[in-house]
């Protein structure tokens, strides 16, 4: 046999472990891998914590009111439209805004519209007149102030055209060629052309002596579900659009047969 001094020393040493007794394990106790532990431990955590995130997002989400979000300054929007909105509205006024037709004709159509919106000068140029010549005294048309697509100055305009007693013809100029009026010494021009005092109407539009009542027309525009140009009310009736002669006829007829 080969003396122990001769072998290496490693090999003594793995020796020495092989021939130590091995402990066995103890059956009061439950062995379980230290990466098995973490793991369990780390789920339940992150269970926790989302559960606690979860909770709290909700209650904040149920406690909260939904906003809309506001347009930026000088954008042109065309909100969205309304849920169920209904077909028929029996509290449409006419305001004190200017008519067309007899006070108290039979069919009254409110029309909410903008002089800068292309659909509404449509209406005007084709359908107007088709209403017009059918039915005559039979029905009062009501223009009423909706400027959501840059109609706000033009509105004014109208309105100070109105103070002396020629809103009609400056309604028709201005729907005649909308983009030739922006400014006020544009719409001051075309005064002077329908012999208004250019002065007075000067006054009236620099001081905006009526944006509280194209405000009143937009807001109850609002109230009453409008979204866009043009929306009219055939006594109570809602048509959306530049739509054709026969789509208000029907509505028309409909009301006078009542």
């Amino acid at each position: 046999m080969a003396d122990e001094s001769t072998i290496p020393e490693d090999e003594v040493q793995a020796d020495r472990e092989d021939d130590a007794p091995v402990s066995k394990p103890n059956d009061e106790y439950i062995y379980i891998p230290k990466t098995v532990l973490y793991s369990v431990i780390t789920g339940f955590v992150m269970l926790l914590v989302g559960g606690v995130a979860g909770y709290f997002i909700a209650t904040l989400t149920l406690q909260t009111p939904a906003v809309a979000a506001a347009p930026a300054a000088g954008e042109s929007v065309v909100a969205a439209p309304p849920t169920d909105v209904p077909a028929v509205l029996d509290n449409v006024s006419a305001d004190d805004d200017p008519f067309l037709g007899p006070a108290d004709a039979p069919v009254t159509i409110v029309e909410f519209s903008d002089f800068r919106c292309p659909y509404c000068k449509r209406w005007h140029d084709e359908t107007l007149p088709q209403i017009l010549d059918t039915y005559g005294d039979q029905v009062r048309i009501v223009y009423r102030d909706f400027p959501v697509v840059g109609g706000e100055t033009a509105a004014e305009a109208s309105e100070c055209a109105n103070a002396q007693d020629g809103y009609w013809d400056y309604h028709y100029a201005l729907f005649a060629n909308p983009q030739a009026y922006s400014v006020v010494d544009d719409f001051v021009s075309l005064a002077d052309e329908q012999g208004l005092d250019t002065e007075a109407f000067r006054t009236c539009l620099e001081n905006n002596a009526f944006q509280d009542e194209i405000i009143g027309d937009y807001n109850d525009a609002r109230d009453y579900g409008v979204t866009g140009t043009p929306t009219f009310f055939i006594n109570g009736v809602r048509i959306v659009g530049a739509q054709p002669f026969a789509n208000f006829q029907a509505v028309i007829d409909a009301q006078l047969n009542q």
